[in-house]
């Protein structure tokens, strides 16, 4: 059985390229995940995604009456700490947030994550071509990465849920990202696409979607619980309680 990292590297990291593989292993090796609470929630969140290609049956646990990859590794996360993120482990966190709920069927809380994850890396200024995130040139490319990450998946979490999008293409003025010559740095092959994928479903929701749709599952006149598949439950009115299974007005503890 092929251990986490390896499966989220292998099939995650094509299409999502934000962590940089050298310097996310050696700092694990450190141990910086056991002194730095933003670390230790990206390397569980890695494992809950790459769980999700796992076949061991440790890491498959059943959740009301169904089977959820990587549930012991998201429950001890504190999905509070990034509703505000500011720095690049908390966004990369947030990717990786949107990444699973998407796969658990609750698409609505992975829109909601991404929503505020752009507007975190808005605030710092991550939208920007004049944006200094680090002087370092892997963590400076590591920015540009997870920036685009995030809206991409927004887009195209928008497209399936029939919203609009966070950001316009008129509202940044980043630069794409560029892959950097390293052998663990995932190239662009698989990604690329994806961004046009993104920019292209921004496109469509703009022009087919009007800016004031009426009643929707967001609207002033809806409650914001968005019920997933049988048993699956997330009330977006308490963070909290965005722990798979969580019954209405119940929470885990974190």
């Amino acid at each position: 059985m092929l251990h986490p990292f390896d499966l989220f590297f292998r099939y995650i990291t094509p299409f999502y390229p934000i962590i940089h593989r050298s310097t996310f292993e050696i700092q694990f090796a450190d141990g910086l995940h056991e002194r730095n609470h933003v670390h230790s929630d990206l390397v569980l969140m890695l494992c809950a995604v790459a769980s999700i290609y796992s076949n061991d049956p440790r890491v498959h646990h059943e959740v009301n009456k169904l089977r959820v990859p990587g549930y012991q590794y998201f429950l001890h996360v504190n999905h509070c700490a990034h509703i505000s993120a500011t720095h690049l482990p908390g966004l990369q966190t947030c990717v990786l947030r949107a990444i699973y709920f998407d796969y658990v069927s609750q698409r609505h809380v992975a829109w909601f994550i991404l929503g505020a994850g752009i507007r975190c890396a808005q605030d710092i200024g991550a939208h920007r071509k004049s944006f200094q995130g680090s002087t370092k040139p892997v963590e400076k490319e590591m920015w540009s990465w997870t920036f685009w990450c995030l809206v991409t998946l927004d887009r195209l979490v928008s497209c399936a849920i029939g919203q609009i999008p966070a950001v316009n293409g008129e509202d940044l003025d980043v630069t794409f990202p560029s892959s950097l010559p390293s052998e663990d740095f995932a190239d662009l092959e698989y990604f690329n696409p994806l961004l046009d994928l993104g920019t292209l479903a921004n496109m469509v929701l703009r022009t087919l979607i009007p800016f004031d749709p009426g009643p929707g599952p967001y609207s002033a006149n809806c409650p914001r619980k968005h019920p997933g598949p049988a048993g699956l439950h997330m009330d977006l009115h308490h963070p909290q309680a965005l722990a798979l299974g969580s019954p209405p007005g119940e929470s885990h503890s974190f």
